[in-house]
Formats: C-alpha cells, sequence, structure tokens
C-alpha cells in the first residue's frame, strides 16, 4: 500500500466517494488507496488464455494458477 495522503474518512464518506468513483479505492485506516485495475479487453484475455492453458494441461500434472494468489 502506498503512504496515507489526506485526513482520515469515515466508512460512510468513503462508500459514498466510492459509489461516485470511476475507478475502484480500498479503504484501510480511514484512508483510501486506488486499486490497480485491468481493462475489461485485458480481462477477456487472460480468461482465454487460461482457457487455453487448462485444455493444453489437461492429463498432466501441471496447473495454472490466478496471478493474485496469497
Amino acid at each position: 500500500m502506498s503512504t496515507p495522503t489526506g485526513p482520515c474518512l469515515t466508512p460512510e464518506e468513503y462508500l459514498a466517494i466510492e459509489r461516485k468513483a470511476e475507478h475502484k479505492s480500498e479503504y484501510f485506516n480511514g484512508q483510501m488507496f486506488e486499486m490497480a485495475g485491468a481493462s475489461f479487453l485485458h480481462g477477456r484475455l487472460a480468461n482465454r488464455l487460461s482457457a487455453l492453458l487448462e485444455s493444453h494441461l489437461k492429463g498432466t500434472t501441471c496447473q495454472a494458477v490466478a496471478n493474485d494468489l496469497h
């Protein structure tokens, strides 16, 4: 996460801002942090690639996983 900037927000203030925002953010300890995001086209491409990988790996011991695992 980036360094907090600005005053602390209440959860209600955060939600009011988030509902109107063009980009999504997350809320932590009274601060808003802009979330990284992908375009629709990127999401579709990643989805298709994942399907191709799963199909190609079928019957092997290999697995394809999402890149956002913890």
